[in-house]
């Protein structure tokens, strides 16, 4: 009787082997069937509901504080895409009245040309009026030097 048995051992443990190998799960040695073998069936399908609420009470604590950290970094981005965008926003004020400073410092001087030149050319016209009456004056003395 003792090699039956160790013939069995031998054969059980090569499929365990085999079944680890191939990705099979290992088989045990098989149980009697009874009446308690059906009740601990029960308790072990009692056990797996608990597994499976447990699973889901992780999967859902899992997912809040996924979510709860992508809003955190949302949130992180969006505060810091508002800064950057006041900054911006504060930058081109700033640009924009120097523009308008640049501008109108321009049109002064623009005036200020406008109105120097409307001066150049009164001086121009007194100039050309003055050159007019000694041409004229030049001209009627060689008229009467001429005459005699």
């Amino acid at each position: 009787g003792g090699g039956g048995s160790a013939v069995v051992a031998a054969a059980s443990s090569a499929e365990d082997t085999a079944g680890a190998a191939s990705g099979e799960p290992a088989v045990g040695p098989v149980q009697p069937s009874s009446g308690a073998a059906t009740s601990s069936s029960c308790v072990a399908s009692a056990g797996d509901e608990a597994d499976s609420t447990t699973e889901a009470a992780f999967a859902e604590a899992l997912h809040a504080e996924i979510m709860a950290d992508v809003e955190a970094m949302l949130t992180r981005k969006a505060d810091s895409l508002w800064r950057r965008g006041q900054a911006d926003l504060g930058r081109l004020q700033r640009q924009s009245s120097e523009v308008h400073e640049t501008l109108a410092a321009l049109r002064a001087r623009q005036e200020a040309l406008i109105a120097e030149q409307g001066q150049m050319r009164g001086a121009l016209m007194e100039l050309t009026g003055q050159l007019e009456f000694v041409a004229t004056e030049m001209w009627e003395a060689l008229r009467s030097r001429a005459a005699p």
